[in-house]
């Protein structure tokens, strides 16, 4: 902060200057000062679309998410390819706020399909994740399964895949099909304990024993739901000693 200050007192027409200011107040969770800095920052350049994608991440701290978005859609507007890929997915994080998930699918679409923006190939399996939650929560269990195929060959998000996968049939109503789907990335996740021990994903662990949990109790099995049920308070404890220990 030294540091940003100095720069600022050398050339208050400094604009990178302030929108850096801005972003050290963002990271210190003082979204009011960031926000000056930005407006500041774009009072000298109104085009400088970092300043624009920082000033509506604090503008969204503040839930003032309309102002947030008209700030986005300035960035998109303005073509920057810089700042475009941040101001896409700013977008679809305030839309999950609003719990306006018919608005978002679009926005993951352009960030995988827009060139040079910076969108790598972890960022594309990450989106065909998210996409795959957001038609779970629309209900659309088909679209959400047709984005884990997607990911069939992803070694590292098995257990993710699983999960995903199992709550998708499960919609469709295909619990023997979820269960299996569960089964599997259950047993992955056992195996990987053996192998790597801590280091295993125990939320995502304790999501599948809580999901083949309730399929185990669709399907009238109630000792293997209560079975997965003490599994799942199991990796939960796990998770909060993670957290605070």
């Amino acid at each position: 902060m030294d540091q940003l200050n100095e720069r600022i007192r050398r050339n208050s027409l400094d604009a990178q200057a302030f929108c850096d200011r801005g972003q050290a107040y963002l990271s210190a969770g003082e979204s009011e000062e960031a926000i000056k800095d930005y407006n500041r920052a774009l009072a000298l350049n109104g085009k400088l679309g970092d300043a624009l994608t920082g000033r509506a991440y604090g503008l969204a701290m503040e839930r003032r998410y309309s102002d947030a978005i008209a700030d986005l859609d300035k960035v998109q507007a303005l073509n920057d390819r810089h700042a475009m890929a941040q101001a896409l997915y700013q977008k679809s994080l305030i839309y999950q706020d609003l719990k306006q998930y018919d608005k978002i699918p679009e926005l993951y679409d352009r960030l995988l399909n827009t060139k040079d923006i910076g969108v790598g190939p972890v960022d594309r399996e990450n989106l065909h994740e998210n996409k795959a939650k957001i038609f779970l929560l629309l209900k659309q269990p088909d679209a959400a399964l047709k984005e884990l195929t997607l990911l069939k060959d992803c070694e590292r998000r098995k257990l993710e895949v699983g999960l995903l996968k199992g709550k998708a049939l499960g919609l469709k109503g295909d619990w023997q099909g979820a269960e299996r789907s569960l089964t599997v990335a259950i047993e992955q996740g056992k195996a990987d304990i053996k192998r790597h021990g801590e280091q295993l994903d125990r939320q995502t662990m304790t999501e599948l024993y809580g999901a083949r949990a309730a399929v185990f109790e669709r399907l009238g099995l109630k000792e293997k739901a209560r079975a997965d049920r003490a599994e799942e308070l199991k990796f939960k404890n796990r998770v909060f000693r993670a957290l605070y220990d």
